[in-house]
């Protein structure tokens, strides 16, 4: 009798480099930072600003943050480096 085997699945998928990126949320008139802000990469990782409008969250190049709060439009900010952001919003 044999042992049975395992067997992984092969794909033709490339895997994708993510990475932990920083970001800031500040008004663009008056450069307040815009805390409790809902970030998301587009049907992946969430989080939420910090009191200073700081945030951090996993992103891979190329995905799409979704960055939504009461006091503004929902922002969409596609990702191109890992260089730190900054999200300028228009009070609402």
């Amino acid at each position: 009798m044999g042992v049975p085997g395992t067997y992984g699945q092969e794909t033709n998928e490339t895997p994708v480099e993510t990475f932990i990126i920083r970001g800031l949320i500040i008004e663009s008139d008056t450069y307040r930072p815009i805390p409790k802000a809902n970030i998301q990469v587009n049907g992946g990782a969430y989080t939420t600003s910090d009191d200073q409008g700081e945030f951090r969250i996993k992103v891979g190049l190329n995905d799409e943050l979704i960055i939504r709060h009461q006091d503004f439009e929902t922002v969409y900010h596609t990702i191109s480096s890992s260089e730190r952001i900054t999200v300028k919003v228009q009070p609402g």
